[in-house]
């Protein structure tokens, strides 16, 4: 299974338990949820000091181990840092600033792009305001990365 798939389907997992009726079982789901999630978290944890600084930017740069540095609040790159090098993927995007986890971009990327790249680095985004108009004319080497 993709990234996405995984977590399409622990939604879907979500969504079917907050439907049980009996709350003593979603709660004790839940419960049980936030236990394996702990011991994972610790274990991560662990694992990251054990393999030191430089394994620990070589797992941030990986799009899934680096999800999961930042589920567990162990990504070694600040907000900043990432919403930046998010952007600089992102053709025809330019950041115009950030405020209380409020990004403002400009230009003429597709919203759908720009909104993507950002969730995926910075999930902890509040807000995307985005400057600009879509659907303008990007050059064909600039979304080449040429």
């Amino acid at each position: 299974m993709e990234q996405g798939t995984h977590i399409h389907e622990i939604e879907r997992l979500v969504a079917e338990i907050e439907e049980i009726a009996d709350p003593r079982t979603r709660d004790g789901v839940r419960e049980l949820v936030a236990a394996i999630l702990g011991y994972h978290g610790e274990a991560l944890a662990r694992m990251v000091e054990l393999a030191g600084e430089a394994a620990r930017r070589a797992f941030a740069r990986d799009e899934l181990a680096g999800s999961l540095l930042l589920l567990y609040g162990l990504h070694p790159d600040d907000f900043e840092t990432r919403v930046r090098r998010a952007l600089d993927r992102v053709p025809g995007a330019e950041l115009a600033g950030i405020s209380d986890f409020v990004v403002r971009v400009r230009g003429a990327a597709p919203h759908e792009a720009v909104e993507q790249a950002l969730y995926a680095a910075a999930p902890e985004v509040s807000a995307i305001e985005i400057e600009g108009t879509t659907g303008a004319f990007v050059p064909v080497e600039a979304l080449m990365g040429r």
